[in-house]
């Protein structure tokens, strides 16, 4: 097994590595153990998950500037990476991330994160998994264009400080103690939610608010005027209608559409 990556620099022009599954740790101070990936410009893909890893991607980035631009110019582009899996290390805090702007899919999984840091400067990121983390609050993800969310296996006790994630699809949230459902109105574009294994008893018809709401009135009027005032319910294009409440602990409730669907189990 890997314990130092240093090797790896002789090779410049590697896009995608995996160092998986290896004995890496960065537990000394003055310590960057994969300090040699900044001499990686091209790199597109990292995974090294599975290893002691205390730091995320924590290595100097090469930027073109005035400085350097004639003698390093074609290798300081800055980073590339788009994927970074850090998941099963010994991470519980999160360093800014921002010089890796052009970041989609990160995964943080099965770490000691207590709080959400960092993440602010990824305009481009799409996939965040924080599962099997120690996070009490959601945060720190404000304006991200985020598509897929996982945070299962938390300490979360509610959904709150979603509404500026506009792209946000599909929400994983199981294994929490999570009570309500109240933070999920704002969430306009969401299609899949699972919400298993938390702490809800009651569950009552969410309302999506968003884009869809004017064509929903819009429907709504054409029905008016060919005097049917129930052709267009309020409640179309949403899933389709289930229980309004479920108070037996053992029930499981689901709901599925053609582009919607809600996995919600409560606790006993």
């Amino acid at each position: 097994m890997l314990r130092d990556v240093a090797c790896v620099g002789e090779f410049p022009n590697l896009q995608h590595v995996d160092l998986s599954e290896n004995m890496l740790t960065d537990s000394d101070a003055n310590s960057r153990c994969l300090a040699a990936l900044s001499k990686l410009p091209v790199l597109l893909t990292l995974d090294v998950s599975y290893n002691q890893l205390k730091e995320v991607l924590d290595y100097d980035v090469n930027v073109c500037s005035s400085a350097n631009s004639w003698e390093e110019g074609d290798n300081a582009m800055g980073s590339l990476l788009s994927s970074a899996n850090f998941s099963n290390n010994a991470i519980s805090r999160v360093r800014d991330l921002s010089d890796h702007q052009y970041l989609l899919h990160l995964d943080l999984s099965s770490n000691q994160i207590a709080q959400i840091t960092g993440l602010e400067g990824l305009k481009m990121l799409s996939t965040l998994n924080l599962s099997s983390n120690r996070i009490r609050e959601i945060e720190g993800m404000t304006d991200l264009p985020i598509v897929e969310l996982y945070m299962d296996d938390n300490e979360l006790t509610s959904i709150a400080n979603l509404e500026s994630l506009s792209r946000l699809e599909k929400l994983f949230m199981s294994g929490n103690k999570i009570k309500s459902l109240q933070g999920l109105k704002e969430c306009a574009s969401l299609r899949e939610v699972d919400l298993g294994n938390n702490d809800i008893s009651v569950i009552r018809l969410v309302k999506l608010k968003g884009r869809r709401e004017g064509e929903r009135r819009e429907r709504e009027e054409r029905g008016r005027e060919k005097g049917n005032e129930n052709e267009y319910p309020e409640w179309h294009n949403q899933a389709p209608r289930g229980p309004r409440s479920i108070t037996s602990a053992s029930q499981l409730a689901k709901t599925s559409g053609e582009t919607r669907k809600i996995h919600l189990e409560q606790s006993s």
